[in-house]
């Protein structure tokens, strides 16, 4: 028998912005965003997750 968890989704907090601010700058320089292919860089994902802690 499997374990459930709970989803829960929130907004950002401002560090968890600015966080995903530089992420989505550095995919622009690593070329994972391509400007030049039509790639908005506002849909670059970030996904924060957590776990508990498990004794």
């Amino acid at each position: 028998m499997g374990r459930k968890s709970i989803i829960q989704a929130q907004e950002a907090t401002a560090a968890q912005h600015a966080e995903w601010e530089q992420s989505r700058d550095q995919a622009i320089s690593d070329e994972e965003i391509d400007l030049d292919a039509g790639d908005d860089p506002d849909e670059w994902s970030v996904y924060l997750t957590s776990a508990p802690q498990i004794e």
